[in-house]
C-alpha cells in the first residue's frame, strides 16, 4: 500500500512501534504492578492512590499516591515491634476513603493487637490514622513505624512501565515530620502526631495500651512546591507544626465550597442491579471531580483513575452528555471551561490550531490546579463538534441565555475550525492529520496507533475521516443552526442547517457498504473505505445522522454474532484481520460505547436491539458489582461464562461511570427542552426491568419525580410551564 501525498506515515507502517513522545498513547498501558494479587484505588479530584489491600504501598510498583500527574509519594510501610501487618479486610468507601483492618500478634496465646488504618484523599493531600486496639490480657508497647519515601516519577514513566527513578534523598527532618524535595522544587511533606522518633525516610512512635484501650495517631502527606507555586504555603505549614488535623480540616474546608447545593436525584427500580449501579455512577463520577483553581465552583470531570485524572476534552463532553439525570449543570460547567481554553493559534507541536477544542491538559512543572497553567494538546478530531452539541444540550438542559449567548462566539470559532481546518479538502468531511511525529496518529475515540485499519489488516494512511466524526459534524451544523435561531440570526441558521442535510446525504453516499449492511469506520487519505466493521455507527444512530431507509439493516447489523458477544458490542468485528478479543480498541467491548449505542437503537426505533443490548449490559453490572469496567474482552458469553476483565483499564473511568445514567435516560426516553417548555418521555424498558423512577429529577425551576411501571407513566412536580409529550398510553399527573 503506497504512502499518499502528505501522509505523515503513520505508525505500524515504518515503525516497529510509535516513538515516546508525551502525546503518543500506543493503545495499552504498562500492566498495573502490585504486591498482591489485588488493589485498591482511591480516587478524589486530581489526587490517586494506588495500594495493596494491606494498606502499604511497595516499591517497583505502581503504587502511590499522585496528583497533578506525579507521584508524590511510592512506598509506605507500615510495621508494628518490626513486623508487617496481617492483611485482614478493606472497605472501600466513596469519595477518596478507604478503611484497612488487619492485626498483629502479641503472642500465641495472650490475644491479638488489631490495626485499623483510615485512609482519605483531600485537595493535594492524603490522610491516614492508625488505631490499635490492644485485645491482649496485658498492658503492652508496641513500637509502630511507618517507612515512607518517594521518587516524584511522572506519571507517563509510570504508566508505561519504565523503572522508576531514584528515590529522592529527605532534604528536612522535622520535629513532627519529614520533607523530602526533589531537584525542580517539587516536595513531599509528611507530618504526624505524637511521633517518638524521626529520622531520613522512618516515622516512628511507642504506643502504650493497656488491655482493651487503644492507641491512634495521624499522618498527613501533603503535596507541595518548596518555593512558589500555590501548594508552598501548605506544605510550610505543615512543616513547621501545625497539627496534621488541623490541615486535614482545612483541606476539607476549601472543598466544601465546590458541592452542588442540590442533592442529586435517586434512580429506583425493581431490578436491583441497575439501582445499584446508577448510585455506584454518583459517587463515581464525584470522586473524578477535578476543580480549576481559576473557577472553583464550575467542577468538570476527569476522565479516570489511575492514568488520566485531569481534563480531557471528548471525556468530559460525554460524562457531562450522559449524566445529566443527576446533573444537569455539568453541561454548562464544562462546556465553559473547554471554551476557556479553546485554541486560537497555530502551534505544530500542540496541534492546535484556532477554535479546536483541546484533548487533553497534563501539569507537569508544580501542583497548580489551574487548567490555564498546564500543557494543552490539541489532537482531537471529534471534541470540537462534540463542544458544539453540548452547547445546545446545555441549553436544552436550562442553562441561562445569558451563558450561552456568552459562548456563542466559541460556537462560532469551533464551526469555523470543522470548515477551515477540520475539513483539510473542502469535501465536507472532518479528516484528522497530526501536525509532528509527537501528535496522536488517531485522533478520534478509538485513538490508539493501530485502530484504524482495513479490514485485510493495512493500517490506514492520513488523513483519516472516521464514521462517528461525521456524525458529530452533522449534529454540530444542526446545533449551530438552533443556537442561531435562540440568538435571533434566522439567515445563519437555515444555512447551517442546510450544511447539515448536505452532510448527511455526503455522509450515507461515501460511507455505506451495501454488501455489509453498516457505514465504513472512515475513509483513508486516499478517500477509500475503510471496510472494517466496526461499533463506530452506533455513534451516528445516537446523532441521528442515518437516513431512515438505513435503520433495519444496521441496527441488525451491529448485533450480528460477529459483533455482539452477549456482554455487549464489540468495538471490532471477530471478522477482521486485526480482531483481538483482548486488544485495547480491535476487538474489547467498551461499556461507554455500547451505552451511546443503547440509546442510539431507542432512537431508532429497533426496540428488539435495544432491549437485547441492554439485557447483555445489564448483565455485565451483575458480575462487576454494579460498576462498568472501561473496557472488558470482545470474548462471547458462550465461551467463558463471565465479562473478561482487561489489563490495566481505569477505575473509575469517566465514560463508563456515566453509563448506566445513560442507560437509565434511554430506557425512560426521558428528554428534557426547557427552552420550549417540553418534556419527552418515551420509555423502552428491557423485560427485566418493569419499574424504573428517578426522584428529585431538576428540570428547570421543577423538581420532578418520574415513574415508568407496566405500562404507567407517573409524573410528580411538573409545572404548568412544562408540557408533556409521551408516547406511552397510561399517565397519571398526580396533584
Amino acid at each position: 500500500m503506497s504512502t499518499p501525498i502528505g501522509s505523515d506515515d503513520p505508525v505500524g507502517l515504518s515503525h516497529s512501534a510509535p516513538p515516546v513522545t508525551p502525546w503518543v498513547f500506543a493503545g495499552t498501558s504498562a500492566p498495573l504492578r502490585f504486591a498482591d494479587e489485588r488493589s485498591v484505588t482511591l480516587v478524589r479530584g486530581a489526587s490517586f492512590c494506588l495500594s495493596s489491600t494491606q494498606g502499604d504501598l511497595h516499591r517497583a510498583s505502581t503504587d502511590g499516591f499522585y496528583t497533578f500527574d506525579t507521584r508524590f509519594l511510592s512506598w509506605m510501610k507500615l510495621r508494628a515491634n518490626g513486623a508487617p501487618i496481617e492483611g485482614l479486610s478493606v472497605e472501600h468507601e466513596a469519595d477518596g476513603r478507604a478503611t484497612f483492618v488487619g492485626r498483629m500478634h502479641a503472642n500465641a496465646t495472650a490475644g491479638s493487637v488489631v490495626v485499623i488504618r483510615r485512609r482519605a484523599l483531600l485537595d493535594r493531600s492524603l490522610v491516614e490514622t492508625i488505631e490499635l486496639r490492644n485485645y491482649t490480657r496485658a498492658p503492652i508497647v508496641v513500637e509502630v513505624s511507618l517507612g515512607l519515601g518517594t521518587d516524584f516519577s511522572d506519571i507517563f514513566s509510570v504508566k508505561e512501565g519504565r523503572d522508576p527513578a531514584p528515590v529522592q534523598p529527605v532534604e528536612k527532618v522535622l520535629p513532627n515530620g519529614l520533607v523530602v524535595t526533589h531537584p525542580s522544587g517539587l516536595s513531599t511533606t509528611v507530618t504526624a502526631d505524637d511521633l517518638r522518633h524521626v529520622s531520613p525516610q522512618l516515622l516512628q512512635w511507642s504506643a502504650s495500651m493497656l488491655p482493651t484501650q487503644r492507641w491512634s495517631t495521624t499522618i498527613v502527606v501533603s503535596a507541595g512546591e518548596s518555593a512558589g507555586g500555590d501548594m508552598g504555603a501548605q506544605g510550610s505549614a505543615a512543616g513547621e507544626g501545625v497539627p496534621a488535623l488541623a490541615v486535614a480540616a482545612a483541606s476539607v474546608a476549601g472543598r466544601a465550597g465546590h458541592r452542588i447545593a442540590r442533592p442529586p436525584p435517586i434512580v429506583l427500580s425493581d431490578h436491583v442491579g441497575l439501582e445499584t449501579a446508577a448510585r455506584h455512577s454518583i459517587e463515581d463520577l464525584a470522586a473524578l471531580e477535578i476543580v480549576d483553581d481559576d473557577r472553583p465552583d464550575q467542577p468538570v470531570v476527569a476522565a479516570g483513575a489511575p492514568w488520566f485524572m485531569t481534563l480531557f476534552g471528548r471525556d468530559a463532553i460525554f460524562a457531562a452528555w450522559m449524566a445529566w439525570l443527576i446533573r444537569p449543570e455539568l453541561a454548562i460547567d464544562t462546556a465553559e471551561t473547554l471554551a476557556r481554553l479553546q485554541g486560537t493559534r497555530c502551534l505544530a507541536e500542540t496541534d492546535e490550531e484556532p477554535g479546536r477544542i483541546l484533548h487533553e491538559v497534563r501539569h507537569r512543572s508544580g501542583v497548580s490546579s489551574s487548567l490555564s497553567n498546564g500543557t494543552i494538546y490539541y489532537g482531537s478530531a471529534d471534541a470540537t463538534p462534540l463542544f458544539v452539541m453540548l452547547v445546545e444540550r446545555a441549553w436544552r438542559l436550562g442553562a441561562t441565555e445569558d451563558r450561552i449567548r456568552a459562548l456563542l462566539p466559541s460556537v462560532d470559532a469551533a464551526l469555523n475550525w470543522i470548515e477551515v481546518y477540520g475539513d483539510r479538502d473542502d469535501d465536507q468531511f472532518v479528516e484528522y492529520q497530526r501536525a509532528t511525529l509527537a501528535g496522536l496518529v488517531n485522533q478520534s475515540w478509538k485513538d490508539s496507533a493501530d485502530s484504524v485499519s482495513f479490514d485485510d489488516g493495512t493500517l490506514a494512511h492520513a488523513p483519516i475521516a472516521t464514521c462517528e466524526v461525521q456524525a458529530y459534524t452533522i449534529g454540530a451544523w444542526r446545533s449551530g443552526s438552533a443556537l442561531a435561531a435562540m440568538a435571533g440570526d434566522t439567515s445563519l441558521a437555515d444555512l447551517r442547517r442546510r450544511k447539515a442535510a448536505a452532510l448527511t446525504l455526503r455522509f450515507d453516499t461515501a460511507f455505506w457498504m451495501p454488501g455489509e449492511g453498516t457505514y465504513a469506520a472512515a475513509l483513508d487519505g486516499e478517500k477509500r473505505q475503510v471496510d472494517t466493521v466496526t461499533s463506530n455507527p452506533g455513534h451516528a444512530l445516537w446523532v441521528g445522522a442515518v437516513p431512515t431507509k438505513r435503520l433495519p439493516v444496521l441496527c441488525a447489523r451491529l448485533l450480528a454474532p460477529d459483533m455482539f458477544t452477549g456482554w455487549g458490542v464489540r468495538t471490532l468485528s471477530s471478522g477482521a484481520s486485526r480482531f483481538d478479543p483482548l486488544s485495547y480498541h480491535n476487538g474489547s467491548v467498551w461499556p461507554h460505547d455500547n451505552a451511546i449505542l443503547h440509546c442510539g437503537l431507542v432512537r431508532s426505533g429497533a426496540t428488539s436491539e435495544a432491549n437485547r443490548l441492554a439485557e447483555a449490559m445489564l448483565a455485565t453490572l451483575a458480575h462487576n458489582g454494579g460498576r462498568f469496567p472501561e473496557l472488558f474482552a470482545g470474548l462471547t458469553r458462550d465461551e467463558v461464562g463471565v465479562p473478561v476483565g482487561y489489563p490495566s483499564a481505569c477505575s473509575p473511568q469517566a465514560w463508563s461511570a456515566a453509563a448506566p445514567l445513560l442507560m437509565v435516560q434511554s430506557m425512560l426516553g426521558v428528554d428534557p427542552d426547557i427552552p420550549s417548555g417540553t418534556l419527552t418521555v418515551r420509555p423502552t424498558l428491557p423485560p427485566s426491568v418493569g419499574r424504573l423512577e428517578v426522584k428529585g429529577l431538576s428540570l428547570g425551576a421543577d423538581v420532578v419525580d418520574l415513574k415508568v411501571e407496566h405500562g404507567w407513566l407517573t409524573i410528580r412536580g411538573l409545572s404548568n410551564q412544562m408540557r408533556l409529550n409521551s408516547s406511552i398510553g397510561s399517565t397519571r399527573l398526580p396533584a
